[in-house]
């Protein structure tokens, strides 16, 4: 006699419909989870798509106003009256090299305050350093603790290759004390040679 064994289990019905389910709820649970993410990035990526024409457009604006300004600088042309576009552009060009002349003419402001720093000595010290484009004036005020450093300072500062087209004047020298010490006030005033 032969005997049959039947080695896979036969599960009952019920345990088969709930494997199912659970499947089924595994499978809706993972998709709804999908569709959160895919909403939040395209949220997200909307947002920063907003952001980013924001800022070109603040950017955009901001040319505008700069490109409008630069035009308000120079004169714009008008075909109907060449000659008065042309006279603008001669007086601005005139404006131009005046300015380019008188920083040529006169040396940096820094060379003078250079020179002035190198040849100071320890005894002597300013409270104001002035420089007049307009008049071609350098003005320097400060004290010093005794005549001699006051004649040091202004020989040495004529001996400065900058200072060579300035005429040094001690305008103003008095007496006075700081802090119970007596010390020496003093003006030095230069105008530039050949322009005044």
């Amino acid at each position: 006699m032969r005997q049959q064994i039947n080695l896979y289990a036969v599960l009952p019905q019920e345990n088969k419909i709930s494997l199912t389910l659970f499947k089924m709820g595994v499978f809706y649970s993972g998709f709804f989870l999908l569709l959160i993410v895919i909403s939040f990035y395209q949220y997200a990526y909307q947002r920063y798509l907003v952001h980013r024409f924001t800022v070109n457009q603040q950017q955009l604006t901001h040319l505008e106003l700069q490109i409008k300004a630069i035009g308000k600088q120079y004169p714009s042309f008008n075909s109907q009256n060449p000659q008065q576009f042309l006279q603008a552009l001669q007086q601005a060009l005139q404006m131009k090299e005046q300015l380019f002349n008188l920083f040529k003419q006169q040396g940096y402001f820094s060379s003078y305050l250079k020179s002035v720093a190198e040849t100071a000595p320890a005894d002597l010290w300013l409270t104001e350093i002035g420089f007049y484009s307009l008049n071609h004036r350098i003005s320097l005020k400060g004290y010093a603790l005794h005549a001699e450093a006051i004649q040091q300072f202004i020989a040495a500062l004529e001996n400065q290759p900058v200072f060579s087209n300035t005429k040094l004047e001690l305008q103003n020298v008095s007496q006075t004390s700081i802090s119970s010490n007596s010390v020496l006030f003093f003006e030095l005033v230069s105008n530039v040679k050949g322009i005044e």
